[in-house]
């Protein structure tokens, strides 16, 4: 476990320059497979009497932990094709420290010297099969329960099954944070989840695109609570709409007199209003100009300014009320540009989550062509159903409990598919043994001990309150349960 973690921080370090500290804690599931290696070995190192030296053992067990090798390599590659660089790490760092696991069992455990007289493991001895049992119709009876339960119960809940990503459900506040963020939103009145990008050739040109869109707001929003926005031009307008104001002000101006005696003031203040108001009939307040610096201050938040020789500003709603109405005012524009950053994370996620699965297919088929290689027909048939039956009972067991099924549910699906596989081929391994003796069950033994380590390694994943961890611990131990279970009654092999 040290030699791999440390090979696989080593690698990560080095090809990404640091790593995410989510990385090391993915970096816990490592622990299952380098003890699966070593159990292997050592459960054979211990008991096994055929074998007199470490290279007879690695002989023995360089097929099995070969291709196990390859099928859980294979799975966490495909995340190298993911565009997150967390996801990234995690692929080289858990890539690495299977490839150190595997040429630490074959390079290092065979120099240890191999003990003269074999000592039983006395748990094996526990674990008798009653005379009556028969493991093939068992076995049968068994597995195929498991895939018909698994479609079955998809029949039945087939409405709840839906590939969906939804970011802010990956983070819930609790305690004091929740009570803070509540209580901020009630007092402010303001949950942006997204905002428009206004831009223009000038400054006044992006000044008259925001009185536009605030304009398509008002009328969208009207008679919605949190219908409101916040932008430059409710500060600062443009000198088109500033000129606007004063021809209105300049046609009230005939009735100065009247206004100021009705008002009780001296009729003759009319006179000296007309005269300022054409003495500054050209003066307007403009951005970078004669804005005075608290207003500066005020629009700060919302104006961008230069950027390549074009204005940019942002005009920030107080919340979405219509997602696609905002969409739709953007679209009439080619200057204002509609952003939500929840909505196109949602939107690439699923994508992701529809790429993975794909390069899932295309991992089943490859490994499958490999295990050809070796094995039968049916054996290869056998060996591939697995993952099958692994992907099913994980996609069953969430629409049962009606949780979508989303990309980081899917990352541990497409794991668990490699680690599953390990140990189907380490008990079509141990059929080839015909004999009865202690030997025969010692594979069986270490992978029952595998599946338990592992279990708890990923396990505790599950018991993560970050969610994204959560659910990729959640899928993977559940597809070990079944595949454990279902390798322990699809083969020969019995206690």
């Amino acid at each position: 476990i040290f030699i791999s973690t440390v090979t696989a921080m080593a690698a990560t370090f080095a090809l990404f320059g640091k790593m995410h500290i989510l990385t090391l804690v993915f970096g816990t599931s490592l622990i299952g497979s380098c003890i699966d290696y070593s159990l292997h070995y050592f459960i054979s190192w211990k008991a096994n009497t055929d074998f007199h030296s470490g290279s007879e053992i690695r002989a023995h067990l360089l097929k099995g932990l070969g291709l196990s090798l390859i099928s859980t390599v294979l799975c966490y590659f495909v995340l190298l094709f993911a565009p997150f660089n967390l996801l990234k790490q995690m692929s080289v760092f858990s890539m690495a420290g299977i490839v150190s696991t595997f040429l630490t069992a074959i390079a290092i455990y065979p120099y240890i010297p191999v003990p003269e007289t074999g000592k039983d493991i006395y748990l094996i001895k526990l674990m008798k099969t009653p005379s009556w049992y028969n493991k093939k119709l068992v076995g049968r009876i068994v597995v195929t329960s498991m895939f018909v339960v698994s479609i079955g119960t998809l029949l039945v809940c087939h409405k709840n099954f839906k590939i969906e990503n939804n970011v802010a459900s990956l983070y819930k506040m609790e305690g004091r944070e929740f009570q803070d963020e509540t209580e901020a939103s009630q007092v402010l009145n303001y949950s942006p989840s997204g905002w428009f990008i206004v831009s223009g050739r000038t400054v006044e040109d992006v000044l008259q695109n925001e009185e536009a869109v605030t304009a398509k707001l008002k009328v969208v929003n009207e008679g919605k609570a949190k219908g409101g926005y916040i932008c430059t031009s409710a500060f600062i307008p443009s000198i088109k709409k500033q000129q606007e104001s004063r021809a209105a002000s300049e046609r009230l101006l005939p009735l100065a007199a009247e206004q100021y005696e009705y008002l009780g003031y001296d009729a003759s203040l009319a006179s000296s209003l007309r005269k300022e108001f054409y003495a500054g009939k050209d003066d307007f307040i403009q951005m970078g100009k004669n804005v005075p610096e608290y207003l500066e201050r005020a629009v700060s938040s919302a104006w961008i300014g230069e950027i390549d020789g074009k204005y940019y500003s942002v005009v920030l709603p107080t919340s979405v009320t219509d997602y696609d109405a905002y969409v739709k005012i953007a679209d009439e524009s080619d200057d204002v540009f509609f952003i939500s950053k929840v909505r196109n994370m949602n939107s690439d996620l699923d994508r992701l989550s529809k790429m993975i699965l794909t390069l899932f297919v295309i991992v089943y088929i490859v490994i499958f062509v490999v295990l050809r290689f070796f094995y039968t027909w049916k054996q290869s048939f056998k060996i591939i159903s697995v993952p099958l039956l692994i992907v099913l009972f994980i996609v069953a067991i969430f629409s049962l409990v009606n949780i979508h099924l989303e990309f980081f549910s899917i990352v541990g699906m497409i794991l668990v598919f490699g680690l599953g596989l390990d140990y189907v081929i380490y008990m079509m391994e141990n059929e080839k043994r015909k004999d009865e003796s202690e030997n025969a069950k010692l594979e069986p033994f270490a992978i029952a001990l595998s599946f338990v380590t592992t279990a708890v390694s990923f396990g505790s994943l599950a018991l993560s309150k970050f969610i994204p961890v959560h659910m990729i611990g959640l899928s993977i131990f559940i597809g070990l349960a079944v595949a454990y279970v279902s390798t322990f009654f699809y083969t020969r092999a019995e206690f």
